[in-house]
């Protein structure tokens, strides 16, 4: 190693920006679970799979503004950045508590910036706010927009079917056209063009504007043109495969189509935003960005040293606030279930109807088939303990169909019903196709935690989020209230088969699944 290398290697140590590197390390290692929990996500999902480039991509952004840094001078922290790490901590205990991963790696990615613009201080601040902001991106966010991206894309892409003059046939998401039959599944809902464009189209801004309007104009383009390149991908997807008499577009050239069509549409995206390119739109000095770096690297004073401990500490509330929230052993049992219902009613256990919903972990399931003017089967899971993955609510508890993927969502809309006593129930109703055998179901829906029933999965975060804080402990429950259709068209027959069941015996029911003993 030269002299020169020795003494930059050296300098770089002392420095502040090694001090910075040392916080994402502290809190990488603090929080390592939270980040495994992401990189699992970036791994497992080709949805995120761009998380693993978001770190390098930041840090070439950060590289590209070295010459402004070099005219910045160093050792000016910023304490007043210090205050923010409680609230993150904070946030970051309540996404642990009530197991919601995205709150606890947006906490993660905030504690990262916040501390290194504490150490650098705020001019440092200023020139590295986009590479830092960019790193929000690491955090798995969107995969809500899948459910509403497919009835859009399903609504749309019909109607541009019948603007051609083809004949279709539309059930929810699924729709039969004279050649063959069309479903939007999770892949067509273009939430994955939707994030990989916005993700680029950010780059580009920032690489390609100087004016604010401009950037925020172009980043709203890269996020309502791939709405619109997905549904035409959509319907030429299925106008191929009708013109073709089902013999193209309907295997693996089915995504092939569609990313090809994507590449051209990011093309023509990037093409006319060119058009209106200004200089120097990136983050760098007058030097221009392939200039000769000046970075002087002068060693951290002890006000920067100083703010990096009191950070390190307050860092340390993290896994001691995790340790204090977390409960005890107890003996907690939930007391028999038991529904009385009145004649022509009758409800017996086990399941009389065929659909069931995900099989997940949970302290307690429950099953009832009730017979009378209608078939009404209930289903539901009790929760006394939550962890990651096993929890009363989390995106994956709502009607996503049996375990073997038999039955599919086709609809769904909420609904409010006014019980025997008076109280009123939000309910989540959806209708389930069985793939094979085409056998319809309604479901109803919803959560009871406490004396709350709610159709909210956030609402019931919220709720666990008090409870646990406050050091409460009772039962959690997931319900599902079913019938069958017996036509397509049949919905308003079965909505009133289970409005008429849950107002003569919803009290009985809540009261009968809040049913606890400590």
């Amino acid at each position: 190693m030269s002299k020169w290398t020795r003494e930059g290697a050296m300098a770089f140590l002392l420095s502040p920006y090694f001090l910075a590197l040392l916080w994402i390390l502290l809190v990488s290692m603090v929080l390592g679970g939270t980040l495994a929990s992401m990189v699992d996500t970036w791994s497992s999902s080709e949805t995120f799979t761009h998380g693993f480039l978001v770190a390098p991509m930041s840090l070439w952004l950060a590289w590209r503004s070295r010459e402004a840094l070099a005219e910045l001078p160093l050792n000016t922290p910023f304490p007043a950045a210090l205050f923010l790490l409680p609230l993150l901590t904070v946030l970051w205990l309540i996404g642990s508590l009530v197991s919601v991963q995205v709150l606890m790696q947006l906490a993660f990615v905030a504690l990262l910036v916040t501390g290194v613009v504490a150490v650098l201080g705020l001019p440092i601040g200023r020139v590295l706010a986009f590479p830092l902001g960019f790193l929000f991106l690491m955090v798995p966010m969107g995969i809500e927009l899948e459910q509403p991206m497919m009835d859009l894309t399903a609504k749309y892409t019909v109607r541009l079917i019948q603007m051609s003059g083809i004949p279709v046939y539309q059930e929810g998401r699924f729709f039969q056209l004279p050649t063959g039959s069309w479903s939007v599944v999770e892949a067509c809902s273009g939430v994955r063009y939707i994030i990989a464009s916005f993700t680029l189209g950010l780059i580009y801004a920032h690489l390609t504007y100087t004016s604010i309007w401009r950037k925020l104009a172009f980043v709203a383009a890269s996020l309502v043109v791939p709405v619109v390149a997905n549904v035409l991908r959509a319907y030429l997807i299925v106008m191929i495969g009708h013109l073709s008499d089902m013999r193209l577009a309907t295997g693996i050239d089915h995504l092939i189509y569609g990313w090809i069509f994507f590449g051209i549409v990011m093309l023509l995206l990037f093409w006319v935003g060119g058009l209106w390119a200004e200089e120097q739109g990136g983050k760098t000095s007058s030097r221009g960005a392939d200039s000769p770096a000046a970075v002087t690297l002068a060693p951290a004073s002890v006000r920067t040293w100083v703010v990096l401990a009191v950070a390190t500490v307050l860092l340390s509330l993290v896994p001691l606030s995790r340790y204090l929230t977390t409960p005890g052993a107890r003996q907690v049992a939930l007391e028999d279930f038991r529904l009385d219902v009145d004649a022509p009613w009758h409800c017996v256990d086990g399941s009389g109807l065929r659909w069931a919903p995900r099989e997940e972990p949970s302290d307690r399931h429950i099953e009832r088939h009730c017979s009378g003017p209608a078939t009404v089967q209930l289903v539901s899971d009790q929760f006394l303990r939550q962890e990651q993955g096993r929890e009363v609510a989390d995106y994956f508890s709502g009607i996503k169909g049996d375990t073997d993927n038999r039955w599919r969502e086709m609809e769904r809309h909420q609904n409010s019903l006014t019980l025997a006593s008076g109280a009123t129930v939000e309910v989540t109703a959806s209708v389930m196709r069985g793939n094979a055998t085409g056998t319809q179901v309604l479901v109803y829906s919803w959560y009871q935690v406490d004396d709350v029933v709610t159709a909210s999965p956030a609402g019931v975060k919220l709720i666990e989020a008090r409870r646990k804080l406050l050091g409460q402990h009772r039962v959690s429950t997931r319900v599902y209230l079913a019938t069958p259709l017996k036509r397509a068209d049949d919905l308003e027959s079965a909505s009133s088969v289970l409005d008429s069941f849950l107002r003569s015996h919803g009290d009985e029911l809540l009261a009968a699944l809040a049913a606890t003993r400590t």
